[in-house]
């Protein structure tokens, strides 16, 4: 019958794919017990480098977790701190960027600003929190308000000048480059995006290299020079040493 017919060719083929499913059979097995024998060696060696005093892997994950566990309660500290700086600068700075626009007020505004450019380096480098943050800001940039505006000011205008480049460049591009070259406009959008975010992140990191720069021992010792000359300039000379006409 057709059944039995079935069956013979399904034994038939069976028969014939015997010996490969042997060989693969054998193939699983071997591979199998070539991982073991893998893991047996990794555990070996990490308990020889145990008993050696060189941990492996495993233990310097381990060791690594706990570290970061055992810091986490200043990290998140921190994280609170800087945040609540962060919201306190952008509540002061966004009215004073606001009235920035008016252009008038510009000579009023831009030194605010400017004082409280290092709350976020002085709030994680020196630890001050809230309103102090801001109040070391603006001490530290007593002396380098003018140092510090022209390169704020500068980087500014590049983002602007870019957003204009960029605009421009792409308005220019024909309309059929959009339907047949559309490799050349996203190119040149690619090249603008990544000048952008670079001269960005010289916005982000101008703060820190200002800080570092107004808590240098040489700007510090400077500074006090500075006081004593204006202070000796300010007493006046003996009689003796006042020139006569």
């Amino acid at each position: 019958t057709g059944a039995q017919g079935q069956a013979g060719q399904a034994a038939g083929a069976g028969g014939a794919l015997g010996p490969l499913g042997a060989l693969f059979s054998k193939w699983q097995a071997s591979s199998k017990e070539q991982g073991q024998q893998a893991a047996a060696v990794a555990a070996a060696a990490e308990k020889a480098e145990l008993e050696q005093g060189k941990p492996g892997l495993l233990w310097h994950v381990t060791q690594g977790l706990a570290t970061a566990r055992s810091h986490w309660p200043e990290v998140a500290a921190m994280l609170k701190r800087v945040w609540w700086v962060d919201v306190l600068f952008n509540m002061r700075a966004l009215p004073l960027q606001a009235l920035s626009l008016a252009v008038i007020p510009v000579f009023w505004t831009v030194p605010r600003l400017l004082a409280i450019q290092l709350a976020l380096p002085v709030a994680v480098l020196e630890g001050k929190g809230g309103k102090d943050a801001l109040a070391r800001s603006g001490e530290l940039m007593a002396n380098l308000r003018a140092a510090y505006g022209w390169p704020f000011v500068t980087i500014i205008v590049m983002v602007r000048l870019l957003d204009v480049a960029r605009n421009s460049v792409l308005a220019a591009v024909p309309g059929r480059w959009w339907q047949e070259v559309i490799e050349v406009p996203l190119a040149l959008t690619a090249v603008f995006s990544l000048a952008k975010l670079l001269v960005i992140r010289l916005q982000d990191l101008l703060p820190l290299a200002a800080y570092l720069i107004a808590t240098s021992p040489g700007k510090a010792g400077e500074s006090e020079g500075d006081d004593k000359d204006s202070l000796g300039d300010r007493i006046p000379a003996p009689p003796s040493q006042v020139p006569t006409i």
